[in-house]
């Protein structure tokens, strides 16, 4: 019997103290969790780009320290039917989302792709509002259109 009180009392010390533990890291530190999602399409096109990753706040010696990840993800889809995909002399992907924050594929003589797919690592975190403008230029004819951030 005093074994089983003994062992009882010895978890009951280590939950206090993870508890303690706990209780000064979420006191210390603030979390900013990000997931947002912009969708737009053209005629042609249907574009998906997703944001998500952490940013956490430490307050450590008066000062206020930052670290965090956030990674973004554009997916394209190309909508129309076709039986056997094209061949194109040219064909270029540009996005931009502001603030430096863009990208573009270029290629020549090549079979289009139904799904395209782009992961920027570490990307910063658009303000609301934000709207990503995509251009798609096939064998010189010229589509753009927007992603707008979802509620």
């Amino acid at each position: 019997m005093k074994r089983v009180l003994k062992k009882r009392w010895i978890w009951i010390g280590l939950l206090v103290i993870v508890g303690l533990v706990g209780a000064r890291f979420l006191l210390n530190h603030d979390i900013m969790l990000h997931n947002k999602v912009f969708r737009g399409e053209s005629e042609s096109w249907k574009g998906e780009y997703r944001i998500h990753g952490w940013w956490l706040f430490t307050e450590k010696d008066d000062r206020l320290e930052h670290d965090g990840h956030v990674d973004g993800v554009l997916t394209l889809t190309y909508t129309e039917e076709v039986e056997n995909p094209p061949v194109l002399d040219h064909f270029e992907i540009h996005y931009d989302l502001g603030r430096g924050s863009g990208g573009a594929l270029i290629e020549e003589d090549v079979v289009l792709d139904p799904i395209y797919r782009f992961t920027k690592y570490g990307t910063g975190v658009p303000d609301d509002g934000t709207v990503m403008t995509v251009t798609i230029v096939m064998n010189g004819e010229m589509e753009t259109f927007e992603l707008i951030m979802d509620p």
